[in-house]
């Protein structure tokens, strides 16, 4: 159990307080995560969720006014969740896209085992030209290691220019994301 944990990180600034289940031995090495049940709260705000990047290799940095509330319990291992996240001003750099997607404004919830992209929206531009791209959906959290997706896309005008050639064009996209 723990009051007050606080992380402060280059652009933003993370609360924990609850229980989670962690057993140390700083002699040894040994880390035991038992499955127990957990209670956390979580609370973040900032502008750089750069830290994202090690979590997706496609993603190389995500920065935007952000604020994170979120109760997180279950087990470990069958984690379920209650809360919200909110992006605004958000920048996205890709990776192999020159272009960011700018302007990225985001609302995301979750209530149990299913978290909710209520809407996001953002733009590209590239040699005068700009478009936009918009997705919604639903993962479902089946375990620590297996989300099931349902997500939509789509892209209007949007200009995509690769950064390690002299590949660009306009896209128009309609995508669908299924499955884990």
């Amino acid at each position: 159990m723990f009051d007050n944990l606080t992380f402060h990180f280059d652009g933003g600034i993370a609360t924990a307080q609850g229980r989670f289940p962690l057993i140390l031995n700083f002699d040894s090495g040994l880390v035991v995560v038992p499955q127990e049940p957990m209670a956390l709260t979580v609370k973040s705000s900032g502008n750089d969720l750069s830290i994202l990047s090690s979590l997706n290799d496609n993603l190389e940095s995500l920065t935007g006014d952000y604020d994170l509330q979120l109760d997180v319990y279950g087990t470990p291992q069958q984690p379920q969740t209650k809360g919200s996240f909110d992006l605004k001003n958000g920048t996205a750099k890709i990776y192999q896209m020159e272009n960011p997607i700018e302007n990225i404004q985001a609302q995301v919830t979750s209530q149990d085992k299913l978290i909710t992209l209520e809407w996001s929206e953002g733009k590209a531009r590239y040699r005068g030209k700009e478009g936009s791209v918009r997705a919604t959906g639903k993962i479902l959290i089946r375990s620590l290691q297996y989300f099931d997706y349902d997500l939509s896309a789509v892209a209007f005008d949007l200009p995509v220019k690769y950064d390690l050639g002299d590949i660009y064009g306009l896209c128009d996209a309609d995508l669908e994301i299924k499955g884990y």
